[in-house]
């Protein structure tokens, strides 16, 4: 998922807002550090956090950010933000596997015509559903930075 924000806020601004509510990455990957809302790290001019969430959840998305300023046609200058929200590497390999498995021994069952038939639809569903966590998370780490940032 992408997400463009524009705003008048300076560039030190939005690091500012991103820095206040951003820990540092935890060494132990079990316990959460910090109060913020995120946690990563944070450069001049991009940054790279996650939720910051005291429970474990795989499907928690990477939030990967540039922060640009730009000048409109009026001679304004301006900020702009790109954030790519997206699932960990690890995740996406294993879903696809997942489904790519089940979805093989769905078509090989059917042609066997038996009464299983229907166990690899079941795991080609549930390999479905488990990019359903991430797209929730991506939904609130998304409205957090965007109530953050305008």
């Amino acid at each position: 998922m992408k997400l463009v924000i524009e705003t008048d806020k300076t560039k030190a601004e939005i690091r500012g807002i991103i820095a206040e509510n951003t820990s540092e990455f935890s060494k132990n990957p079990f316990f959460s550090v910090g109060c913020e809302y995120f946690n990563g790290k944070i450069s001049e001019n991009s940054f790279k956090i996650r939720r910051n969430i005291s429970y474990r959840n795989n499907g928690l998305p990477e939030i990967n950010g540039k922060i640009q300023e730009i000048t409109d046609q009026n001679g304004s200058k301006r900020t702009k933000i790109t954030i790519s929200i997206a699932p960990m590497p690890i995740i996406q390999f294993i879903t696809v596997l997942w489904c790519a498995v089940s979805a093989f021994f769905f078509v090989a069952i059917s042609f066997l015509r038996t009464t299983f038939a229907f166990v690899p639809f079941l795991f080609l569903i549930s390999g479905i559903f488990t990019f359903l966590p991430t797209k929730i998370e991506s939904h609130i780490a998304k409205s957090k930075l965007e109530a953050l940032l305008h």
